[in-house]
């Protein structure tokens, strides 16, 4: 075990922490435009043109927490195979987060998908969602990326509700993050992971 491999597996524990930090922020902050959009919605005096832009900010914050689902997914690929260190998941994110990740593929190859006020099916209040019909035609993008399949396996109706989606996720996430910074911690020592943390120089 080499002061090198113990430097690089600390560096990785903090960059697991801090990324479970930005999720955490992301996924407020997605919620709370959630909440926006719906208050708007209800005053009917509101502007068209201010609910869209306000739905518009909303389907950007989504992008936001969906793309740092995106790089966790990528965080824990790149330390699985630099320590040889797997947990339980093959692809841990896209397992437990499917739609989020296509969400994010959706907007990032194809543009903005356009959120609306949707009424779901059984519930009485109304919702932020992603028409169906936009998302499959965003979700052709060709080359060898995955299907659309892949990620909208289960769904169905006429939208994809997002917030409980969004909600949900914070405790999936959690606990990859935490598997991971376990085995971290496992194979190389929990204090001397501290130590090394404490006494790190900034990145050279």
């Amino acid at each position: 075990m080499s002061g090198e491999d113990i430097a690089l597996a600390a560096r990785r524990l903090v960059e697991f922490e801090s990324l479970q930090s930005k999720l955490h922020e992301a996924r407020r902050d997605a919620i709370t435009d959630f909440d926006t959009c719906i208050r708007s919605y209800r005053q009917t005096y509101a502007g068209q043109h201010e609910l869209r832009r306000e739905l518009n900010e909303c389907e950007w914050a989504t992008y936001r927490y969906a793309s740092l689902l995106h790089m966790l997914g990528e965080l824990v690929q790149r330390t699985s195979d630099e320590f040889d260190i797997r947990i339980r998941d093959c692809d841990p994110v896209r397992h437990e987060v499917p739609k989020l990740i296509g969400v994010r593929h959706c907007i990032h190859h194809r543009g903005l998908i356009g959120v609306n006020v949707v009424s779901p099916r059984n519930k009485a209040n109304p919702a932020v969602g992603m028409p169906l019909s936009s998302l499959r035609r965003h979700g052709k993008w060709g080359g060898n990326n995955p299907k659309f399949q892949t990620f909208f396996y289960d769904v169905s109706g006429d939208a994809l509700v997002l917030r409980p989606i969004v909600e949900s996720s914070g405790q999936k996430c959690n606990a990859i993050i935490e598997e991971m910074i376990g085995l971290l911690e496992t194979t190389y020592g929990k204090n001397q992971l501290l130590k090394t943390v404490t006494s790190a120089r900034p990145y050279s």
